[in-house]
């Protein structure tokens, strides 16, 4: 005699549940094939790194961004007082961000010189978003996301993406 389709159901999930990793790993691994390993995939994609792009060689070299980016920045601090120092920092934590943003940009797809000749633009959207510079711990926070979710996760970068969505940033 059989028995009912829902007793079957029941019976077929208790013991699958007694035979799920966190209960009786041993178990599990008997009826796997050789190196197949009884974690879920989920597993796997909770330790993985962030994705930050590189250009090798850069688009600029250091030298000559960090000339460009100093230079922008004073023009939003005419007529103010700024430490050297702190100009400096800001101009450091704008080179990083930008060269995770051009990597990521590169490796969507979009060409280097495309990604050269606008990055004034491109300067614009992630810097100077409302016509005026950031506070230093924005820019920093920026820093830290691209470090920590990668540049794809950060707000410069949706910024840009933004951009090009609404043709802000043509011919990209």
């Amino acid at each position: 005699m059989g028995c009912s389709g829902s007793l079957a159901l029941v019976i077929g999930c208790a013991f699958r549940a007694l035979l799920t990793t966190e209960v009786t790993p041993s178990l599990v691994n008997l009826m796997l094939p050789e190196g197949a390993s009884g974690a879920s995939s989920s597993e796997g994609s909770v330790n993985q790194q962030p994705v930050i792009p590189e250009l090798h060689p850069p688009l600029l070299d250091d030298s000559t961004r960090r000339q460009e980016l100093n230079d922008r920045f004073g023009l939003y601090l005419l007529g103010l007082s700024y430490n050297p120092a702190v100009r400096d920092s800001f101009v450091e934590t704008h080179l990083q961000i930008e060269k995770h943003i051009e990597g990521a940009l590169v490796d969507d797809g979009y060409s280097r010189e495309s990604v050269f000749e606008k990055r004034g633009q491109i300067r614009g959207i992630m810097f100077y978003p409302q016509g005026t510079g950031l506070s230093e711990s924005t820019y920093l926070k920026y820093l830290k996301q691209i470090r920590e979710n990668g540049t794809r996760d950060s707000i410069p970068y949706r910024r840009i993406q933004k951009a090009i969505k609404n043709y802000d940033l043509m011919g990209l």
